[in-house]
């Protein structure tokens, strides 16, 4: 038994340190100290005014997550579990958005349950990101999240810092009593309210890292200096025709295909990835980085990259007619579409042609003169004949097809949006997605199987009560929802989005049903896939711009030279899984927060313009509304017409007593009233209203555009994530 177990068992009544070193004789004194000391700070125990410890809960005190709503009154969130608690006004003890706190439920007969926060137990913000303004000669930061209180800023650590800037702020502070909280100025990003300073924050509060250290470029430049190719060890593809199939503005190749038939009507599929592994060795600089990096980042036409453009670029990317090293995978397939067999090794190319999306998808829509390599046009519509065939097993097992809209942002030169358009996916792109799938799931069987440690991509069981709002809202809609307790199956879910395909609710039913998954992630345990419906599976196919690619490539390596497991490789695996997941969550919260900023600067100078819709989100407060580009704005209840409205959060609608009704998939043409690129934030109003434009924040506007003209450019591809 733990010291802390120990601890546990004799706690479950009141008690003295002086009682517990007695039934603890074995103990320090010092580290039983330090041991209490650490389980009253986790809020496991609490510390009368004369040194009485007792569990928290036999105090009738909980632990939540405390939930500011920029109002008097606040929430908690308790950890166990179950409905949020109600903090009246003046009862949130000092506690900020995200704080861990103890809370003690309050006796309020005839009102929702409440609590009061008697304690903060872990503070979660240390930076905040707002506007710098001047009261009195004295600077503060507005916050960007008004869930936050302003700060008082360090004079002396202003720099150049001025009046509307937006900045970041170290919290040195919390506030005590008067005492306002403070902080000290870190960054300054530029005027605030302008598109390109929103960016920049984003990207900052994400850890982003932009350079790369001189230890990292002497590497990269010494790799790309030595760098040659030999089939010394290698399977030499060099003579089989690969191609890549990727966007039309990508740089970075990192997977090239190949097909061909087997005399017994058996196909082969090879899936060849760059072998990032060889010019990455463990625990050397360019290593370090990427893992602190976890994954590159794309938004519009913007990549920060895991590796240098070196390497992912160049050295490592499978260009056309240049050989190139990879770790493939050779699937042996039956006509019917089910993997036969599976070997894997290390191997030089040569890739036969880059071909674009848009190359192939017309290729296979019938014009020949897309492709004009005769043996490459073969070689594809027997690809597409298979991907068919996977795909059908695919859905025939119960994967879900998750078919949510995404924006592409298109770009000038000068980086400003000057169109956002529906992402096409056509054949080509499941075409690809259907192989690297198979590779992935070939590549986790086989190390499962040998009880290899690894990092895997998981996908659990979705939350209960998420998965029923969606299933309510799908059964009100009319379709076919199985009866009887129990999560439905994902085949049953998939038989929604397949009967909801062309229908004005189906993109509000699929990004329902995607906000009801858990979120993937990854781990060091083979836990499977829910919404692929995989027993194994992790991501082999993108070493170059994730890195637990490139640690599953390693793991790999050493499986098939037969070297046997060794603890430090699993708690490797571990770090690598707990690192890249956070970095995955930070990047991809800031990818979409500078979505926002990039449609609302598309946007705006348009106000006035009406557009078709669809609701997309019902909340008391309003409307989401989204256009057929993916882009969604605000209708504030008040604005809708004949007033009186009703939220009735079961069905996800808004009625009210003249008839008017709005729920997710009504169809809805919206003016334009405001698009701020500062903030991201879209409103709309119903057309055909002319209601004034809410007013911009005070330093909010933007200057006026130069009138350039503004020829456009695509911004560069960014690869699907499963």
């Amino acid at each position: 038994m733990t010291i802390e177990e120990s601890i546990r068992a004799r706690t479950r009544r009141p008690t003295t340190e002086e009682r517990l070193h007695r039934a603890l004789p074995d103990v320090p004194i010092d580290q039983l100290r330090r041991e209490l000391d650490r389980l009253v700070g986790q809020g496991v125990l609490i510390r009368g005014k004369k040194g009485a410890l007792a569990p928290v809960e036999s105090l009738g005190l909980r632990r939540a997550v405390f939930c500011a709503t920029g109002h008097a009154y606040s929430f908690a969130t308790p950890e166990e579990g179950g409905p949020d608690w109600f903090i009246p006004p003046g009862q949130a003890g000092g506690a900020w958005q995200g704080d861990t706190v103890l809370v003690r439920p309050l006796e309020r007969p005839g009102h929702r349950q409440s609590a009061r926060v008697v304690r903060v137990l872990e503070r979660r913000t240390q930076r905040i990101t707002g506007r710098l303004e001047v009261e009195k000669k004295r600077p503060y930061l507005l916050p960007d999240d008004g869930r936050y209180p302003r700060l008082a800023l360090e004079r002396e650590a202003l720099g150049r810092a001025a009046p509307g800037d937006k900045i970041a702020a170290q919290v040195l502070s919390f506030g005590v009593g008067d005492k306002p909280p403070r902080g000290r100025l870190l960054r300054r990003y530029g005027p605030d309210g302008l598109r390109q300073s929103s960016v920049l924050a984003a990207l900052d509060e994400a850890q982003v890292r932009h350079s790369f250290p001189r230890p990292v470029q002497a590497q990269t430049e010494e790799l790309t200096r030595a760098a040659t190719f030999s089939p010394d060890g290698r399977w030499d593809l060099r003579g089989t025709c690969i191609v890549t199939i990727d966007g039309a503005h990508s740089k970075d190749f990192d997977d090239a295909v190949s097909l061909h038939p087997l005399p017994d009507g058996a196909l082969e599929l090879g899936v060849h990835i760059a072998d990032v592994s060889h010019y990455v060795p463990e625990g050397s600089p360019l290593d370090r980085e990427a893992f602190l990096r976890g994954t590159s980042v794309y938004y519009a036409d913007q990549v920060i990259p895991m590796l240098p453009p070196d390497l992912s670029d160049d050295l490592c990317s499978l260009r056309p007619h240049q050989m190139r090293y990879c770790l493939s995978a050779i699937l042996t397939l039956g006509a019917d579409g089910q993997v036969r067999g599976a070997r894997f090794g290390p191997s030089l190319i040569q890739s036969r042609a880059r071909l674009t999306y848009d190359q192939v998808n017309a290729f296979l829509g019938g014009d020949a003169a897309a492709v004009p390599d005769p043996d490459v046009g073969d070689m594809l519509r027997r690809m597409a004949k298979l991907a068919r065939r996977l795909e059908h097993l695919r859905l025939a097992r119960g994967a879900l097809e998750l078919d949510v809209p995404e924006g592409e942002i298109v770009c000038n030169p000068a980086g400003d949006p000057v169109d956002v358009r529906l992402r096409p996916r056509g054949e080509s792109e499941r075409l690809i997605e259907s192989f690297m799938l198979l590779a992935n799931q070939a590549v986790a069987r086989f190390l499962a199987q040998k009880a290899y440690p690894c990092v895997y991509r998981v996908h659990e069981k979705p939350d209960p009560d998420k998965l029923a709002l969606f299933t309510a809202l799908a059964a009100r809609l009319g379709y076919p929802v199985p009866a009887g307790r129990g999560q439905p199956s994902t085949g049953a879910l998939q038989r929604i989005l397949r009967l909801a395909r062309g229908r004005p609710e189906q993109p509000a039913l699929s990004t329902l049903l995607t906000r009801a998954l858990a979120r993937a992630r990854y781990a060091p345990d083979c836990l499977g896939h829910y919404a692929l419906a995989m027993d194994e599976y992790l991501h082999f196919t993108s070493p170059i711009r994730r890195y637990p690619d490139l640690v599953v490539h390693r793991m790999l390596r050493r499986a098939l030279r037969g070297q046997p497991p060794r603890p430090a490789w699993q708690e490797q695996c571990r770090q690598a899984a707990a690192q890249s997941s956070e970095r995955e969550l930070l990047c991809d919260r800031a990818a979409r927060q500078i979505e926002k900023f990039y449609f609302a600067d598309y946007l705006h100078g348009r106000e006035g313009e009406a557009f078709d819709g669809t609701v997309s989100g019902v909340q008391a407060f309003g409307l989401f509304v989204q256009l057929p580009n993916t882009i969604e704005g605000l209708v504030r209840t008040e604005l809708l017409p004949g007033g009186g409205y009703e939220y009735d959060e079961g069905a996800l609608t808004l009625s009210s007593p003249t008839g008017g009704r709005y729920t997710l998939g009504t169809p809805l043409r919206v003016t334009l009233l405001r698009a701020d690129p500062g903030s991201g934030q879209i409103d709309f109003a119903p057309a055909g209203l002319p209601p004034q434009p809410p007013a911009p924040k005070r330093g909010q506007e933007r200057p006026k555009p130069s009138g350039q003209p503004r020829k456009a450019r695509p911004r560069r591809t960014r690869k699907k994530k499963r």
